[in-house]
């Protein structure tokens, strides 16, 4: 198999590691579209990608319902071979005598998109430096992958990580502090929250992970309704409406009795918006907590949309057709959405493009509560920290993403992505000439974005536990919204299943 394998990628021109087929995790892994990854079969190449290997006879993965991030893979291990096509030109070949970088990734974004930018023209790193690419399918698999090899032979020398573990990676022992790898940064040139998230992963507060976008959340709304029956005429005016939940709620009220409209889709729609929120994170030293004023809270106000009729299901409908579909009503659709930097582009986007129904009709504010959603950050291995070529490559990678302002603002430009770097942010946020055509009223996103990445406060309630805690709050939420569940008792099951989840160690009062 690994020798058909090999056949297959060096006849399309590639040289691409396999982690994902490689390094299988140990159990079957979920994602947020609720799929569950199964093996590859290279055999079913059908020049495109390669289809996932199903032998009960289950129907094949499509472009719609795969394994992964949605939209990250288009199907199987290897995605579209088409997505490293431009990253293999720049490489130049094959390594030859060149010293090699084996970089651990997750996500072809950073190997279509990011990596390419950093390559081209740079002649100096490229004579020197080959850059070799494990890719995984999932997260858990390359969560698996940089546990497993960092330290030993042929493992990880500079590696990503999605906000969910980068905790994690953060704390491992083979990870380098950025000191180590000679790189040097002013704190104050970053959003503090996505600094605050490193510190609070290792014992003495020492940054290992460095990220190269922030991600704050706001709320995406049909302005063109909005300006309708509420009369709004601009962010400003729309702002001032859903400053507070309360306010939120009356807009619902509105909305809903004067339009065939949704105010949300479901009942896991403003999760994050509460969760940023609170004073205290799930586990507070061994301890597991729970910020009960701000659970009701969220119980409260989803359950009073619920009951105005202003849901378009009862469920947890994240990353759901139907989710989707609401986008791109024109008459009947769904009010307000509630994403991220990354969200606006490639959830958002993907389905409010030019030509369709709903374009030029949204509009974004901050909403009742500031939050973020998502984030990747870059870390190097202490085995590259010991070694002056290699800590010299990951070096200039890493300041090339996430310290240098020059080259940040060329990936900002071309990708429309939301930088950590504040000072870069705030030169996109002032230009005048920046308008998302998405978008009705004059709005600028990096101004919006800028504006809720400062109040993002996430030292009291970020916890390395937060990915496996999602899990089971999507539970929660499933008990009150769906099963007529009472909040207490579902709070006491959410309780009841910490331990098996999180470890033994923690204690469950």
């Amino acid at each position: 198999m690994k020798k058909k394998l090999l056949a297959l990628l060096v006849a399309a021109g590639l040289i691409f590691s396999l982690t994902a087929c490689k390094d299988e995790p140990t159990e079957p892994t979920s994602n947020p579209g609720g799929q569950t990854d199964t093996k590859v079969d290279p055999t079913t190449d059908d020049g495109n990608c390669y289809e996932p290997y199903t032998p009960d006879g289950a129907p094949k993965y499509t472009a719609d319902n795969c394994p992964g991030f949605p939209g990250a893979w288009q199907c199987g291990c290897l995605g579209k071979m088409a997505d490293v096509a431009k990253f293999r030109e720049l490489q130049g070949g094959d390594r030859g005598d060149r010293i090699q970088i084996n970089f651990y990734t997750f996500t072809s974004e950073t190997v279509k998109d990011l990596l390419p930018l950093f390559l081209t023209g740079n002649d100096a790193f490229t004579d020197k430096y080959f850059i070799n690419v494990e890719m995984a399918a999932n997260a858990q698999a390359h969560i698996l992958s940089v546990k497993n090899n960092i330290g030993k032979e042929g493992g990880p020398d500079i590696f990503v990580a999605d906000v969910d573990y980068a905790m994690e990676f953060a704390s491992l022992q083979g990870t380098a502090t950025i000191s180590e790898l000679g790189i040097s940064i002013v704190e104050g040139d970053f959003y503090q929250y996505t600094l605050d998230l490193m510190k609070k992963a290792t014992t003495d507060g020492s940054i290992t992970g460095l990220p190269h976008q922030a991600t704050p959340g706001g709320m995406l709304y049909r302005a063109d309704i909005a300006r309708d029956v509420l009369g709004i005429k601009s962010e400003a005016e729309m702002q001032a409406l859903v400053k507070d939940w309360d306010g939120f709620l009356k807009v619902a009220a509105q909305i809903v009795e004067e339009t065939e409209f949704k105010m949300i889709y479901g009942s896991d729609e403003l999760k994050r918006n509460f969760l940023n929120t609170r004073e205290q994170g799930w586990v507070v030293g061994n301890n597991f907590t729970v910020c009960e004023d701000t659970i009701d809270k969220f119980v409260e106000v989803t359950m009073a949309i619920k009951e105005m009729g202003g849901l378009g299901t009862n469920g947890t409908g994240q990353w759901s057709g139907p989710w989707d579909a609401g986008r791109d009503n024109k008459d009947a659709g769904v009010f307000s959405y509630f994403g991220s930097t990354w969200y606006l582009h490639h959830t958002h986007g993907a389905q409010v493009k030019p030509g369709t129904a709903t374009w030029g009709q949204w509009g974004l504010v901050p909403g009742p509560a500031s939050f973020y959603w998502g984030g990747t950050y870059w870390f190097g291995s202490k085995d590259a920290a010991d070694d002056d070529d290699k800590a010299d490559a990951v070096k200039q990678i890493i300041e090339f993403f996430c310290v240098n302002e020059d080259t940040i603002e060329i990936w900002v430009k071309k990708l429309g992505d939301f930088p950590a770097n504040k000072n870069v942010a705030k030169k996109f946020a002032e230009d005048a000439t920046i308008k998302n055509e998405m978008f009705l009223f004059e709005t600028n996103h990096y101004a919006v974005f800028a504006e809720i990445a400062e109040k993002i406060n996430i030292t009291k309630n970020i916890t390395r536990y937060d990915a496996e805690m999602d899990t089971l709050f999507g539970e929660f939420i499933t008990d009150v919204f769906v099963n007529n569940m009472d909040v207490d008792e579902a709070l006491a099951k959410l309780r009841g299943s910490v331990k098996g989840i999180l470890g033994s160690n923690i204690v469950v009062a």
